[in-house]
């Protein structure tokens, strides 16, 4: 085999290879949060809300890499502040199984603690 040939041939090799090589990388997971407010509205629940909580949470993502529309898919509910749907909003959030729970208010967690036997983190 001239050196020619094994160059040729090695070339089409990898041209071959290639796409297999490309379609066999697993893309990076993307994770799903889910913020469960009480009261606050959908709109304000993003890092660019002048409420001080998101803005850390979306911030603290961001510094660990975790980027909404990238990497990260972010679910929102809220109880609008009407204590009778927070049983509901808990059990909808987590019935879409999301990776994480970000939650606030006595109330509101406690009714996720019911909705779920998933380990629950809560902090004040």
């Amino acid at each position: 085999m001239s050196r020619r040939e094994f160059i040729i041939g090695s070339l089409i090799g990898t041209a071959v290879a290639w796409p297999l090589a490309a379609s066999a990388q697993q893309p990076a997971k993307v994770y799903r949060i889910a913020i469960v407010s009480p009261s606050r509205p959908l709109t304000v629940m993003n890092e660019t809300s002048g409420v001080v909580a998101f803005k850390a949470l979306f911030g603290e993502l961001r510094r660990l890499g975790y980027i909404e529309g990238q990497n990260l898919i972010v679910e929102r509910y809220s109880g609008e502040g009407k204590i009778a749907h927070y049983a509901e909003v808990a059990s909808e959030a987590v019935r879409h199984q999301p990776d994480l729970i970000f939650a606030h208010g006595t109330r509101m967690i406690l009714h996720l603690k019911e909705a779920t036997s998933a380990l629950i983190f809560c902090a004040s």
